[in-house]
């Protein structure tokens, strides 16, 4: 409030849970710039905390609908794997030696 009465001063209303006034009193202001701007701050922070939690959100609903295509690309990968393996071992073998491990 911008008047003589508020200059230096803030009113201070308590309410209950209810929404009945149950304490008015007049306080020295010197602290309510101090609370305006932490109160600034914190929601500002609170809206960088919201916006964080929904793209965490957006990002596991992504990842989820990309996991079936993971997973078949990590079998395939796996599945290339043991064929090369067996293709190793198969010209160990025909090149007269014993293969010294097995695929899996």
């Amino acid at each position: 409030m911008q008047n003589r009465i508020f200059e230096n001063r803030t009113l201070v209303v308590n309410l209950s849970a209810d929404g009945v006034i149950t304490k008015v009193s007049i306080r020295a202001s010197a602290a309510a710039l101090a609370a305006a701007n932490s109160l600034n701050t914190d929601l500002d922070a609170l809206e960088k905390a919201k916006d964080a939690r929904d793209k965490a959100k957006a990002d596991a609903a992504q990842s989820a609908l990309g996991k079936p295509k993971n997973d078949a690309q990590l079998i395939k990968d796996l599945n290339n794997a043991i064929a090369e393996c067996l293709k190793a071992q198969a010209a160990v073998v025909a090149a007269g030696g014993t293969p010294p491990g097995t695929c899996q």
